[in-house]
């Protein structure tokens, strides 16, 4: 009785439509890269911040629309990620973020977060600034659960509950004794970034994104 798997000729189409992919995948990026469309896109907060993050930044990824987002636009070079895989844990990122930076000092953090997860625990923020941990808090601001409403569209449910109104992050992470910045304009991001990563205080950029952009979720290819 024979086991294992058996061996198989190449097949040169599967290596041909990889390539495809990946061809249309960085098109995506490099067109996303120059959106200075308004409200911003979320494709183009991933690769704005691909250009200014440090290489080997440690970057902590929330729950929600903006994680399909992350995996599907930024790519990494070096750069640590720690996800909590979309499973239902909203607000991970923050502490995360929190515990990298104890755990390494010497390296970049960087909190990614939803406004719905960030708003669970926002209050932490201020652990930041006690214990001096320059932490990077980018909020993407969209006023509401687009993966909630991605799930009800799907199973025909009408949009119910998913909405909400923010307070201003920004004005809350100064008020905390951080530093605070709020962009609306796709065209300042990219200086946003730059001063909050050259803070030596934990910094929260509070980014204004398309409330109706979202990300498509996975699916499987034929």
């Amino acid at each position: 009785m024979s086991s294992g798997v058996g061996e198989r000729d190449e097949d040169p189409r599967s290596w041909e439509r990889i390539e495809t992919l990946k061809a249309e995948q960085r098109k995506q990026h490099e067109e996303e890269g120059s959106d200075l469309s308004r409200p911003i896109n979320p494709g183009f907060v991933m690769q704005a911040l691909k250009r200014n993050v440090a290489g080997d930044a440690i970057i902590c990824v929330d729950v929600g629309d903006h994680t399909y987002w992350f995996y599907k636009r930024f790519v990494c070079e070096g750069q640590r990620t720690f996800l909590s895989a979309n499973i239902a844990s909203m607000g991970f990122a923050l502490p995360a973020a929190l515990a990298a930076q104890l755990a390494r000092p010497d390296r970049q953090v960087v909190c990614l977060t939803g406004d719905g997860g960030f708003g669970m625990l926002m209050a932490d923020f201020t652990t930041a600034v006690r214990e001096e941990l320059p932490i990077n808090v980018i909020v993407m601001n969209d006023e509401r659960l687009k993966n909630i409403k991605k799930e009800m569209a799907r199973d025909g449910y009408p949009e119910f509950g998913i909405s909400f109104p923010n307070p201003d992050f920004a004005d809350f992470a100064r008020s905390a004794g951080g530093e605070g910045l709020r962009v609306e304009d796709p065209a300042e991001l990219d200086d946003a970034l730059a001063r909050a990563f050259g803070s030596k205080k934990p910094a929260l950029i509070d980014v204004v994104v398309d409330r109706e952009k979202m990300a498509a979720s996975a699916k499987r290819l034929d």
